[in-house]
């Protein structure tokens, strides 16, 4: 169906171009298997929560675990984020080359910001194209905040979900928030059938111009968070865009949530959406990144039969 694709230039092009050719026969073909039980046997013993959603975009098959718990979004929310940002952009409220002033005495200086490792000066500036690629790309979290604040900060971003009909969803606070305490990084969270939701309205199209879908599109595809994740469990020849979410650890050895979230674009054309929350672990930061790894796997080799 040709609603549910949009063209892309570059690397992506080619993969593009099949599925638009191959839309409607998705539409015909069997369509995938994922059976849930090789991932529900990698929770064995695990000292955590997953939540799982995996949708075959052109098609109505879906495959869910804990669809309807909720889960931390930690930076997550990046993406939905710079869905309004763009359509602030498309409605002329914004500009993507529009300046934005930025005094680092306002900033939080003890998080992750690349930004301020690019930027020394005490003052400087930064166009709405720029804040996008720190906060989407690079995860910023000072980029993110400046974001919120030409937005309409967090009670914006939770009406624009509102206004898309996406309801479990929960967005209360700015990375400054969530920055706080231990506690805040379970103020903002959404239920894994919801982050599908967003990411199949992203796909099909249905959210931006085309100019500003293919903007996000590429920042996606071009963040280097995340490599030992949903990445490490497809194959090379695969295309990813996706946003990822990490908390703190508490003093227990807690860590709140570690998430992925995005869509892979098959060499043969085909794509499907896919979302993995994981909170409340206890197993180490490296074992829980390598557990999203062996599920995104698991469901890379359905769709490829390998």
């Amino acid at each position: 169906m040709l609603s549910l694709c949009f063209l892309r230039l570059g690397r992506t092009g080619t993969a593009m171009l099949l599925t638009l050719l191959l839309g409607v026969a998705w539409q015909t073909q069997a369509k995938t298997e994922l059976p849930l039980a090789p991932v529900q046997a990698l929770l064995t013993e695990k000292r955590l929560v997953v939540g799982l959603a995996v949708s075959e975009l052109g098609t109505n098959s879906r495959w869910q675990l804990n669809p309807q718990q909720q889960f931390p979004l930690m930076s997550v929310f990046k993406f939905p984020q710079a869905i309004l940002v763009l359509k602030h952009v498309d409605e002329g409220k914004l500009r993507l080359d529009q300046q934005v002033s930025i005094d680092r005495r306002q900033l939080m200086l003890k998080t992750w910001s690349p930004m301020l490792k690019d930027h020394t000066a005490q003052q400087f500036s930064l166009t709405v194209k720029e804040l996008l690629r720190y906060s989407v790309s690079l995860s910023d979290n000072n980029a993110c905040d400046i974001l919120f604040n030409l937005i309409g900060g967090p009670a914006a971003l939770q009406q624009y979900f509102v206004d898309l009909g996406i309801t479990d969803v929960q967005i209360r606070i700015n990375e400054f928030g969530l920055n706080q305490k231990f506690s805040a990084q379970y103020e903002n969270w959404i239920k894994p059938a919801a982050a599908l939701e967003l990411l199949e309205k992203f796909y099909a199209a249905e959210l931006l111009s085309s100019h500003s879908q293919q903007l996000l599109w590429d920042l996606m595809l071009e963040t280097p968070t995340g490599q030992k994740r949903l990445k490490a469990g497809i194959g090379n020849d695969a295309l990813l865009a996706h946003k990822t979410g990490t908390s703190s650890q508490d003093t227990d050895g807690l860590l709140a949530g570690i998430n992925d979230i995005g869509i892979v674009q098959l060499p043969d054309g085909r794509a499907y959406a896919i979302a993995i929350f994981v909170k409340n672990s206890y197993e180490s930061f490296d074992d829980t990144e390598r557990l999203i790894a062996e599920i995104s796997s698991k469901v890379y080799q359905a769709f490829t039969q390998q």
